[in-house]
């Protein structure tokens, strides 16, 4: 599988199957794609032959609603059971999920989890702002035990550690050999903008590539990253370029 890949959702009205062209055409083979995905047409499917696909499971920050909202266990029961129809086509390696996020008065963690169980893929937690410290390593702690082995590992983010104070590559040492996934993205001042990694930026890609090359990282690096215009688009690319020249050789 190929361990560089990228974040895949609708991008100013095109069309994913044209998307996905243009991803395997970069020369990118494996995606995570959002709840987008699972409302596309079939004849997406002949656009992602020979890619890996991870699912991120839908956040109350972008979604709207989480697996842990009470007020949307339909919306939730869509999710799994669309899933569970295009996995008979596609292999997901993986699903990201968070923390619940959803507001506490609609939130429940037995709904959280039995949602979990019945969306039946390999499950990596991903590190949130409102979940970070402490927090996460008590609530992952809670994940093993509720999820046993469906649990895969973590999925680290490193800006989402930034962003909470987190000392990222600490979390790395923490959770060394569960961390299967790597979310990838810059930040701007105390934002989560998702942005490309310049000469510039707030986070510095090539130190985050060289500290994963002595760890001897194994797992995905996965790109999120939401660029503005043709030259955010184009730094993406060339980060990804970056990444694949150590890490998919």
């Amino acid at each position: 599988m190929s361990r560089v890949g990228m974040t895949v959702d609708p991008y100013k009205g095109i069309p994913l199957p044209v998307l996905f062209r243009f991803v395997r055409w970069a020369g990118v083979r494996h995606a995570e794609v959002t709840p987008k995905f699972l409302f596309s047409h079939s004849f997406i499917l002949r656009s992602i032959r020979g890619m890996s696909l991870g699912f991120h499971l839908p956040n109350a920050g972008l979604d709207g609603y989480d697996f842990s909202s009470n007020s949307y266990q339909s919306e939730i029961k869509d999710v799994i059971t669309r899933v569970s129809n295009l996995s008979k086509h596609v292999q997901f390696k993986y699903a990201v999920c968070h923390p619940p996020e959803s507001p506490k008065k609609d939130r429940s963690l037995s709904l959280y989890f039995q949602s979990l169980r019945e969306l039946n893929l390999p499950l990596v937690l991903e590190n949130i702002q409102s979940c970070a410290g402490h927090d996460f390593i008590r609530f992952h702690a809670q994940c093993q035990q509720e999820l046993n082995d469906q649990l895969l590992g973590v999925c680290l983010d490193v800006s989402h550690a930034r962003l909470s104070g987190d000392n990222w590559q600490n979390l790395f040492q923490l959770f060394k050999s569960q961390i299967q996934v790597i979310h990838l993205s810059d930040i701007q001042g105390r934002e989560d903008k998702h942005a490309p990694f310049r000469d510039d930026s707030t986070l510095s890609l090539h130190s985050i590539l060289d500290y994963l090359l002595e760890q001897k990282y194994k797992g995905v690096l996965n790109f999120e990253i939401l660029p503005e215009g043709l030259h955010g688009i184009i730094q993406m690319f060339r980060n990804i370029r970056q990444a694949q020249k150590l890490f998919d050789c």
